[in-house]
C-alpha cells in the first residue's frame, strides 16, 4: 500500500465503517444485559473497597445509559429515538426501570464513598412502574409486586441508615428502629403461609442502641423473605428482580461489616440456619434451567452466594463450635461451591 492512492482505499473503509455500524445495531438489544453487568461490576468493586475503580465502571455506564436514553420515568422509556430500540411491552418497560434506577443508586452511593462527583444529581426520588408492567410482573402472582415495592422500600431505608452508622457511628432515634420493625412485620404479614419454606419463624428485631446489630437482623430476615418469594414464584422476571433485591440487602449488611465486623458476626449468630438456609436455596436454583439458560440470572445468583458464603466464613472462624451444628457446614458449603463451578 506504500504509495498508493489514499482515495482508493475510500470505498473499502467506508463499507468497513457501515459493517462495524451494523456489528452494533445488532448488539443494541444487549445494551441492558451490558449495563446490568456493568452496574454489579462497579457495585462489586465498591464493595472490595476499590471504591474509584467502581465509581469509573458506574459513572461510564451512567454515561452510557442516559446516551442510550435509559431512563427512571416510565413514559421516556416508551417513545424516544435513541441507540436504544422501544420497549416490546410494559414488561420490558418495567425492566428498564429497575435498571435505570438500579444505576443511579449505585453512581449515587459510589459517588459518595469515593467523593467524586456523582453522574446524576441526587433528587431523592424512587422509581414507579407503569401500570401495565405491573400487570404483566404479577401475572403469577397477585401479590408479589406489592410485596415487591414494599421490600423495596425497606431495602432502601436499610441501606440509608447503614451509611449514617458508618459515616457517624451514631444511632438514630428509636422511632427509626420502630419504623422498620413496622415495615418488615407489615410485608411478612402479605405473605400466606412465610415461615415454613425456610423455617424463619416470627421476627424478633432486638431491642440495641447499637443500630448496626439491628440492621444484620433486619437484613437477614429480609433475605429469607426474598428467598421464599423466590422459590414460590415461576416467573423468570420476578425472579431477576427478587436476587437484585436480596443483593441489595447484602450489599447494605457488607457496608457495615467492615467497622462493625465482630459485633456484626455476633448479631448473626442466632441467624446462622438462615444463612445456611439461603446458601442451599440458591445453590439449589441456580442448578435450575432457568439460571442455566440466563447469564444475568446466574451472574445474580454467583455473587449472592458468593457473598453469603463470606459472612458464613465470618461467622465459622470466629466462633468454631458451629462447625459442629446440627446441619455440617460440609453439607451447605460443597453443593454451593460446586454450583458456583456449574
Amino acid at each position: 500500500m506504500v504509495g498508493g492512492d489514499l482515495n482508493s482505499l475510500q470505498p473499502y473503509m467506508l463499507a468497513r465503517t457501515r459493517d462495524f455500524l451494523n456489528e452494533s445495531l445488532a448488539l443494541a438489544d444487549r445494551l441492558p444485559h451490558f449495563l446490568w453487568a456493568s452496574m454489579i461490576l462497579g457495585s462489586y468493586l465498591g464493595r472490595m473497597r476499590r471504591v474509584e475503580e467502581g465509581f469509573v465502571v458506574i459513572s461510564s455506564a451512567a454515561r452510557l445509559a442516559s446516551a442510550c436514553g435509559l431512563t427512571r420515568d416510565p413514559a421516556a422509556n416508551i417513545e424516544y429515538d435513541y441507540l436504544l430500540s422501544p420497549p416490546k411491552d410494559g414488561l420490558e418497560i418495567a425492566e428498564r426501570v429497575r435498571l435505570a434506577h438500579s444505576i443511579y443508586i449505585t453512581d449515587q452511593v459510589l459517588s459518595t464513598l469515593s467523593g467524586l462527583r456523582a453522574t446524576y444529581a441526587y433528587d431523592g426520588r424512587g422509581y414507579e412502574i407503569p401500570e401495565e408492567g405491573r400487570r404483566e410482573t404479577s401475572i403469577t402472582s397477585p401479590s408479589i409486586m406489592d410485596m415487591k415495592v414494599s421490600m423495596m422500600n425497606i431495602f432502601e431505608r436499610v441501606s440509608d441508615f447503614a451509611r449514617f452508622v458508618c459515616a457517624n457511628g451514631l444511632a438514630e432515634p428509636e422511632e427509626s428502629y420502630d419504623s422498620l420493625k413496622a415495615q418488615v412485620l407489615s410485608v411478612e404479614s402479605s405473605i400466606p403461609s412465610f415461615s415454613d419454606p425456610l423455617g424463619l419463624g416470627p421476627f424478633e428485631a432486638v431491642s440495641t442502641s447499637r443500630p448496626h446489630i439491628f440492621l444484620v437482623h433486619v437484613t437477614v430476615y429480609g433475605s429469607g423473605m426474598v428467598l421464599h418469594s423466590l422459590r414460590a414464584s415461576k416467573d423468570p422476571e420476578a425472579r431477576r428482580e427478587m436476587l437484585r433485591n436480596l443483593r441489595s440487602l447484602v450489599d447494605a449488611c457488607e457496608e457495615i461489616r467492615g467497622p462493625k465486623r465482630s459485633d456484626v458476626v455476633h448479631a448473626g449468630l442466632p441467624s446462622m440456619r438462615h444463612v445456611m438456609n439461603a446458601i442451599r436455596v440458591l445453590a439449589h436454583e441456580l442448578r435450575a434451567p432457568e439460571a442455566r439458560q440466563s447469564s444475568q440470572l446466574s451472574i445474580h445468583y454467583c455473587e449472592t452466594i458468593e457473598v453469603l458464603l463470606d459472612f458464613l466464613d465470618d461467622l465459622t472462624i470466629s466462633y468454631p463450635a458451629w462447625a459442629d451444628a446440627p446441619v455440617p457446614l460440609a453439607d451447605v458449603i460443597v453443593p454451593a461451591v460446586n454450583a458456583l463451578a456449574v
